[in-house]
């Protein structure tokens, strides 16, 4: 998932509570589909989503929420060593697959950490990389791994060997990618002209599926633009879709009809438009004054882990948030740890102090007692 990690290369680029009750409102649903393979892309009204303000959890229904750390891989050199992580994913027999965008390679660790091997390199050929930037993992422990700088997925076998690769269109930044089965690729991938964020491909990579909530550019163009799309969370058969701002959580069904909207108060993050940033270079964010949602993991019970990323204050606001869109948790991270994927009540992390690391927490849960 891609968070602070990439917007500070725009940022040297550029620079060198909630109401109490629900409310619920009308809104219009989008979706596109693609009918046959001559048609044209069309966005239509489809339904009326059911909208709601997010509410606090009070008394017993409040949870405390607790990250006890388990494991951490990550050292000066060698090879548990980093140069920036990008992505992680977790296969079917537990080993940890991280992907550095400056290897450029993806690198494969046994459940307990140790080393196992090294998938890829730089270069153009087959199973090498430019810019690895995301990771998937489908049911039969297949590898995916999204290209950012030659704009391609590239699949490799469960023993990590080099399989095919497929072409998605270059305009887009993927935040997130889903493999639920093994001919429907899911992103959370949005460029800048476009009106939805989320995207179904098939194994081919054509896209068959549009869906989401369209997204205001803040008269942002470019890469710059496509860098406003959120993040995706397969949870319990379904997804959740967070915006990166305004504070927006679009649960969606199997089949990416969403269900539910969760809207947050509009100071938790900012607005793109208060911070764009024009300079001789050219117009975007700044990102050191952007709050704004930089993950969104899936947790058991229906929940997900909200991470809002505050550059002013220097910390990470955690909301776990159920599908009724109760925040049931709230807590504040000092520390530079980015959580970007959840397996069980496992959480895997990046934590950038002295180098960088990925770190596994385990999440507790307990029941506040009334005051």
């Amino acid at each position: 998932m891609l968070d602070s990690r990439l917007a500070l290369g725009f940022v040297l680029a550029l620079l060198a509570g909630c109401g109490d009750h629900q409310a619920e409102e009308s809104a219009s649903l989008y979706e596109a589909v693609q009918g046959r393979p001559e048609a044209t892309w069309r966005v239509a009204a489809v339904s009326s989503q059911e909208v709601q303000r997010l509410r606090r959890a009070e008394g017993s229904n409040a949870w405390s929420l607790r990250l006890e750390e388990v494991l951490a891989i990550g050292s000066m050199e060698g090879d548990n060593s980093f140069g920036r992580v990008m992505d992680i994913a977790w296969d079917g027999r537990g080993r940890i697959l991280v992907a550095d965008d400056l290897g450029p390679h993806v690198k494969v660790f046994g459940a307990d950490g140790s080393y196992v091997r090294t998938i890829g390199r730089a270069g153009e050929g087959p199973g090498e990389f430019f810019q690895p930037w995301q990771l998937a993992v489908d049911a039969s422990d297949s590898l995916y791994v999204w290209d950012a700088g030659r704009s391609r997925i590239l699949v490799f076998s469960p023993d990590h060997q080099f399989n095919r690769s497929f072409l998605v269109s270059p305009a887009w930044v993927v935040a997130s990618m889903e493999v639920p089965e093994p001919d429907r690729i899911v992103l959370a991938a949005f460029g800048t002209g476009e009106a939805l964020p989320v995207k179904v491909l098939d194994k081919e990579g054509a896209v068959v599926r549009q869906a989401g909530r369209p997204i205001d550019l803040a008269d942002l163009a470019g890469y710059e633009g496509s860098l406003l799309g959120g993040s995706l969370a397969r949870i319990d058969g379904g997804y959740a879709y967070s915006n990166k701002s305004p504070w927006a959580m679009t649960w969606l069904d199997r089949d990416l009809r969403p269900v539910r909207t969760c809207v947050g108060p509009s100071d938790w993050t900012t607005d793109p438009g208060d911070v764009v940033l024009r300079t001789e270079q050219g117009t975007g964010l700044a990102w050191n004054r952007y709050v704004y949602s930089a993950s969104v993991v899936g947790l058991p019970g229906g929940m997900a882990l909200n991470t809002i990323l505050d550059p002013v204050a220097e910390r990470r606001v955690l909301h776990l948030v159920t599908r009724e869109c109760v925040i049931k948790s709230e807590i504040a991270l000092d520390s530079p740890v980015m959580p970007i994927l959840g397996k069980g009540d496992l959480i895997a992390a990046v934590r950038s102090l002295d180098y960088p690391e990925v770190v596994l927490y385990r999440v507790t849960t307990s029941s506040r007692s009334p005051t």
